[in-house]
């Protein structure tokens, strides 16, 4: 287990957009706020048709099964620059600043979806090393489900081609 390294993922051009469904041309955000809930959305039933479109997907990884090749995945909205000032505003009447580094993940619905992941998914995760906190490595699958991580706490960004999980690549958050 790797419990010392720091989780949160660096992309190249991946930031985010109002409709959760990643921009590959936007920067990618050096901080982060989670924002409150509103009201549940019902689940989605486990025979779901398409869980994600094909593209890039923001979230959280709830289960990662590498013996089914499957992992269970907590959609976010993942907003950044004036976007992301903007929906601060709104969620806080009267605030005139924005969120913390102008970058607001938004999780107000609960629905988690199953999809089967790749058996050659590519999987990337923030390296930490020092004087390059943004440097990246890549590991298998059976490695990123046994590292000690803080799941709800770290986004994870998802490509799904053909409906299944081709890369995931962890968000860096400094």
């Amino acid at each position: 287990m790797t419990s010392a390294l720091l989780i949160a993922f660096a992309l190249t051009g991946c930031g985010g957009s109002g409709g959760g469904t990643g921009d590959p041309t936007a920067t990618p955000p050096s901080g982060s706020e989670i924002v409150g809930e509103s009201p549940p959305t019902p689940a989605a039933s486990p025979d779901a048709a398409a869980e994600l479109d094909d593209g890039q997907h923001p979230g959280y990884i709830k289960e990662l099964d590498v013996d089914d090749l499957t992992v269970t995945f907590d959609l976010v909205v993942f907003l950044t620059g004036e976007e992301a000032i903007a929906e601060y505003q709104r969620r806080n009447p009267g605030a005139t600043d924005g969120p913390l580094n102008h970058t607001l993940i938004v999780n107000d619905n609960p629905r988690l979806r199953t999809l089967p992941i790749a058996p050659d998914v590519v999987v990337v995760i923030v390296a930490g090393v020092v004087g390059n906190p943004q440097a990246t490595q890549e590991i298998s699958l059976a490695q990123l489900a046994a590292m000690d991580l803080r799941w709800d706490k770290v986004i994870f960004w998802v490509t799904v081609t053909d409906g299944k999980v081709t890369k995931i690549e962890e968000q860096w958050v400094p």
